[in-house]
């Protein structure tokens, strides 16, 4: 099942294309939307299809389901290598609209989006992003306190990405698991997918045992490589546990710290496994990313991005370090960790 829209919007009678995909994207995953939530969410797809052309000439609009628990909503992501916004906020206000829209504005979005947020890079273009939840589900999300985003884009010539993350509570911590099937496209899919259905089945088993279920669950298919992490925001500890080339990192704004993973492939042959466990710093980003994303970003200035929401950090991750040669995705969790003395 394709759970990634990729549209690119290259001029404007491009966006009347790209508002009715990300409709037909949501009745084909039968995702809970009434007639008011499509409405709302075309209204999001018009916005800022028509921001890409107005102000960057043309970018991507890149839309996934989000899923918390028993809550379903979209993030749409807008992408785009022009010039930035030149006015910051300005562009915000209420009123002024894109030009060729229905007038609501960029203003307008905020109050209907449960999260709307950007990052401007003088010439180098915006990453924006937008979360839409229907309003019954918003009671659901606000219980969650573990500020989580991601993007998950796949190879270009690709309907399917090959890369699966997913999020879990168990008991009162955060189980995330990310996985990346071998190679790309449908077989890759299979195998990542089927890995996460395995993961959320048995949950609430001890992190060892969860990569041994998966690794005895996948011998049929192509194999992958993951990761699992555990967030306790209560004692500020994270334990981490991985299989292969998905690049775990703790980040802070006075260092980086690569967490270790076994050698080896799921389904095929593992080695040692490595437990991580760490006590995170004050305003800790944790980052997950597949072999998509480059990793040279050792002075990227992380301690400037820390009021912006994770998937806008996800987003510029994969736009300005994506590889065209694989799948490509990234997730991001801020956690306020530990004061130090």
């Amino acid at each position: 099942m394709i759970e990634t829209l990729r549209i690119h919007v290259e001029d404007s009678s491009a966006v009347g294309h790209a508002r009715r995909q990300i409709n037909e994207f949501c009745r084909d995953l039968l995702l809970p939307f009434s007639e008011e939530d499509l409405g709302n969410i075309a209204l999001l797809s018009t916005e800022l299809g028509t921001n890409l052309v107005k102000h960057a000439g043309s970018g991507e609009l890149v839309v996934h389901p989000l899923r918390l628990h028993e809550a379903v909503g979209l993030q749409i992501l807008a992408i785009d290598h022009g010039p930035g916004f030149k006015e910051g906020y300005n562009k915000l206000e209420e009123g002024k609209s894109s030009a060729g829209t229905l007038g609501y504005g960029l203003g307008g979005i905020r109050r209907i989006a449960k999260v709307f947020d950007f990052i401007s890079l003088q010439g180098k273009g915006v990453i924006l992003v937008c979360q839409y939840w229907p309003a019954a589900m918003q009671i659901m999300v606000d219980a969650w306190d573990l500020p989580i985003g991601g993007v998950n884009v796949p190879k270009p010539g690709e309907t399917v990405s090959g890369d699966c993350w997913t999020i879990e509570m168990v008991g009162d911590r955060y189980r995330i698991f990310f996985a990346d099937g071998l190679g790309h496209g449908i077989g890759a899919s299979e195998a990542a997918t089927q890995a996460a259905v395995l993961f959320k089945k048995y949950k609430t088993k001890p992190l060892e045992d969860l990569v041994r279920i998966v690794h005895q669950g996948l011998q049929s298919s192509r194999g992958a490589v993951l990761a699992i992490m555990e967030v306790d925001l209560h004692r500020h500890t994270l334990i981490h546990i991985g299989v292969g080339n998905i690049s775990s990192k703790i980040i802070t704004a006075t260092k980086q710290q690569s967490l270790l993973s076994a050698n080896g492939t799921v389904g095929f042959q593992i080695n040692k496994l490595y437990i991580n466990e760490v006590v995170l710093a004050e305003k800790s980003f944790v980052i997950l990313h597949s072999d998509g994303i480059g990793s040279h970003w050792d002075s990227f200035a992380f301690d400037t991005l820390w009021e912006h929401h994770p998937s806008v950090v996800a987003g510029l991750l994969y736009h300005t370090y994506a590889r065209t040669t694989d799948d490509a995705s990234c997730v991001v969790i801020k956690c306020p960790g530990v004061r130090a003395s």
